[in-house]
């Protein structure tokens, strides 16, 4: 299995301000986040369709990939969060956990020479219904990110909430 929204890493992993060369336009976004979420057997098959999978890939298409270093990008930490959809039963994944684990992952790689990407900054929001209105959580992939936000309508500050 290989479907494009999890396993394109051709695709940008951040804001692509900050990024360099990537196949399509901005809205081709595949974070460390998205990989983590790959399931190659989707719950929705049945048993016997879900014996025909065998696994699951990655692709980096190289049309748009100039050197060693930008490919090392586009595929680091990204090639750490499928390798564990791939080995890690669904069951026992936790994104926290993973997350944990991934920020020594890239200091690793990075010693060793590796270009990384660091991660994607763009908050991760989870809008959920309560019996009084919406519950609206902000987290992040790279751990220690602080939000500040605004209900007024002015520009949020470090000084803001």
């Amino acid at each position: 299995m290989t479907p494009t929204q999890f396993c394109y890493f051709d695709y940008r992993q951040a804001d692509s301000l900050y990024q360099p060369q990537a196949i399509g336009k901005a809205f081709r976004f595949n974070p460390l986040i998205k990989v983590y979420q790959f399931n190659p057997t989707p719950e929705e098959l049945s048993a016997t369709e879900a014996s025909h999978i065998l696994g699951g890939q990655c692709n980096l298409w190289a049309e748009y990939i100039k050197d060693t270093k930008h490919q090392e990008y586009m595929l680091l930490p990204r090639l750490c969060a499928m390798a564990e959809c791939l080995w890690t039963p669904v069951e026992r994944k936790s994104w926290e956990h993973f997350q944990n684990k991934i920020e020594h992952h890239k200091d690793r790689l990075t010693s060793m020479g590796y270009n990384v990407c660091w991660g994607s900054f763009k908050p991760i929001i989870s809008i959920d219904t309560v019996a009084n209105g919406l519950n609206v959580t902000l987290t992040a992939e790279e751990l220690g990110t602080a939000f500040h936000y605004t209900t007024d309508g002015s520009e949020p500050t470090e000084a803001s909430p």
